[in-house]
C-alpha cells in the first residue's frame, strides 16, 4: 500500500484477510463434508482389516463408530442435496460483516489521518453535540475520541441510509470521500447485503420484501421459497466486495494526491 497510505493498512488487511478465510472455510469444509459420504465404508473396512489380522476387536465399540459415521453420512447426504447452502449462508455473512467493519474501521482512520474532516460541517456539528451532552467525550483522546465521533455521525445518518453500497456512499460522502462505484458493484453488494438479512432474519425464506427491493429474483423464486444460493452467485458478490476495496482505495489515493498537488478543497 502507497506509504502515504500506511494508516489505512489495518482495515485492509483485516477485510481482505477475512473475506478470504471465508471462501477457504467454505471450500475446506464441502471438501470434508463429500468426504463424510464414504465414512460408514471405510469404517466398515477398517473393522475388516482388523479382523483378518488377528487384532482383537471391541463389538460394541465397532458397532458405535459405525453407528456415529451412518449418521454423519446421513448429515454429509442432506448437505450435498441442498448444495452446502447452510455453509454458503455463513459465508455470505461472515463477508458482509467483513465489509461493515471495513467502512467503519476505514472511516475512523481516516479521522485519525485527517483531522481536516472533523471542520465539514456535518461532521463539526455532531462534535459539537457530543461536548456539550456527553461528558465523556471531553475526556476521550485518540482513536476512541474519533472512534466516539465516527459512531455519531452515523448514528444519526443509519435512519436516511438505504442498504448495500448506498449506506456506504453515503458515509463516504460525509467524510469527504465521495465516489461512483460500477453500477454490477452496487447491484451486488445490495443483493448480498439483502440474501444476508434474509437468512438471518428469515430463515432463508424469501418474503415480499425481499422481492420488492430484488426484482431480479421474481422470475427464480416466489414467496415462501427457500432461498438458493448459487456458486456462481458467491462468487459475484466476492469479486464485487474485492473491487469495492479497490475502488475506495482508489479515491482515496485521488485526495492525498490532489493534496499535495496543492488543489484547494479537496474536502
Amino acid at each position: 500500500m502507497d506509504g502515504d497510505m500506511q494508516w489505512a493498512s489495518e482495515p485492509y488487511e483485516r477485510c481482505f484477510n477475512f473475506i478470504e478465510l471465508a471462501e477457504t472455510v467454505l471450500t475446506l469444509s464441502i471438501r470434508a463434508i463429500r468426504d463424510l459420504e464414504a465414512k460408514p465404508r471405510l469404517v466398515k473396512m477398517i473393522a475388516e482389516i482388523h479382523r483378518m489380522q488377528g487384532h482383537p476387536i471391541d463389538q460394541i465399540d465397532s458397532e458405535t463408530l459405525y453407528a456415529n459415521a451412518v449418521k454423519d453420512a446421513g448429515l454429509a447426504r442432506q448437505e450435498i442435496a441442498e448444495d452446502f447452502q447452510f455453509l454458503r449462508g455463513i459465508a455470505i455473512i461472515s463477508c458482509w460483516t467483513a465489509m461493515e467493519a471495513f467502512v467503519d474501521d476505514l472511516l475512523v482512520a481516516w479521522l485519525m489521518a485527517e483531522p481536516a474532516c472533523c471542520a465539514i460541517p456535518y461532521i463539526a456539528e455532531q462534535e459539537n453535540k457530543l461536548q456539550n451532552k456527553d461528558p465523556g467525550y471531553a475526556a476521550l483522546v485518540g482513536e476512541e475520541k474519533m472512534a466516539a465521533l465516527y459512531t455519531g455521525v452515523k448514528r444519526r445518518r443509519s435512519s436516511n441510509t438505504q442498504g448495500g453500497v448506498s449506506g456506504f456512499e453515503d458515509l463516504f460522502t460525509i467524510f469527504g470521500l465521495k465516489g461512483a462505484p460500477d453500477t454490477h458493484i452496487v447491484s451486488d453488494l445490495f443483493e448480498s447485503q439483502k440474501m444476508r438479512n434474509l437468512i438471518v432474519h428469515r430463515a432463508s425464506i424469501v418474503d415480499r420484501k425481499f422481492l420488492t427491493e430484488c426484482p431480479s429474483f421474481e422470475a427464480r423464486y416466489k414467496l415462501g421459497d427457500k432461498i438458493i444460493i448459487r456458486d456462481v452467485d458467491h462468487a459475484r458478490y466476492k469479486k464485487s466486495m474485492l473491487e469495492y476495496l479497490v475502488n475506495v482505495g482508489a479515491r482515496i489515493h485521488q485526495y492525498l494526491y490532489s493534496k499535495e498537488e496543492g488543489a484547494e478543497n479537496v474536502i
